[in-house]
């Protein structure tokens, strides 16, 4: 019995040797490998970031008060529940999940998988709904050097940028006058119910109206749906000269 024992303890440490010198062998041999578009990826991100704290430090310079609870990491991107220009329901976890910088490095795959190339001229559809990624696809397009047209709608879901005084507009406007991006929204609508503000009070669309007029972006108001969206196509087709829009790119849940 002894003697069994002995072997099956010789076999065990063998088997443990022969272990540990794979493991060695792989640790050794192992390399990392990079995606592909790592650097632009990478660029994207750091660009994300960049813009993140910018707008985080300009609520800050205001004094402007950062709900910890619902804004754990303390970005500003995170708006209040309601507001007067809150348009739809919004998921606070959907927000939270939007704030991670490398979102920005997603969306670069997105516009390499979609064979976009420097110079394109790309279609930008924002709301307020969602302005980290908004932020996201802005780090990404500037990185690949596109020629975006972005028209925003202004109103914005449960959490998002649904402060009257820092819709998203502004946040274009601060990230611009900062040298962070060099794009901003060319045309802007109400957004909400219609694209033409139903649901929100006259209060809220005055206050919409008053963010658009204030960043000095051109309205797009025609009175109907179809015709918001005929006035976009129209803007989008004359902004990229009539040549090709090679991607479409939609954030957040406007109806236009």
């Amino acid at each position: 019995m002894q003697n069994y024992r002995a072997k099956s303890n010789i076999v065990l440490g063998f088997v443990a040797v022969i272990a540990l010198i794979a493991f060695f062998v792989v640790e050794q041999s192992k390399s990392d490998v990079k995606q592909e578009w790592y650097a632009e990826k990478l660029k994207a991100a750091t660009l994300a970031q960049e813009a993140f704290d910018c707008l985080k430090e300009n609520r800050l310079e205001k004094g402007v008060f950062i709900d910890v609870v619902n804004d754990p990491n303390q970005t500003a991107l995170i708006g209040q529940e309601y507001t007067e220009i809150t348009t739809d329901r919004g998921y606070i976890d959907a927000k939270l999940s939007s704030l991670n910088p490398n979102m920005a490095a997603v969306v670069v795959q997105f516009l390499k998988d979609a064979e976009v190339k420097k110079n394109d001229c790309v279609a930008v559809a924002f709301t307020g709904s969602f302005p980290a990624m908004n932020i996201a696809v802005m780090s990404a397009i500037e990185v690949l050097e596109l020629n975006p047209v972005i028209i925003s709608s202004v109103g914005a879901s449960n959490y998002g940028a649904n402060d009257p005084l820092f819709t998203w507009l502004d946040m274009e406007t601060v990230l611009m006058s900062k040298g962070i991006f060099s794009h901003k929204s060319i045309a802007a609508s109400i957004g909400g119910g219609f694209d033409e503000g139903r649901g929100l009070s006259p209060e809220g669309r005055d206050l919409i109206l008053d963010a658009i007029l204030r960043n000095q972006v051109p309205l797009i108001h025609e009175g109907h749906l179809e015709k918001n969206i005929e006035k976009r196509m129209q803007v989008y087709q004359q902004q990229c000269n009539n040549k090709a829009i090679k991607a479409f790119i939609n954030v957040g849940g406007g109806i236009a």
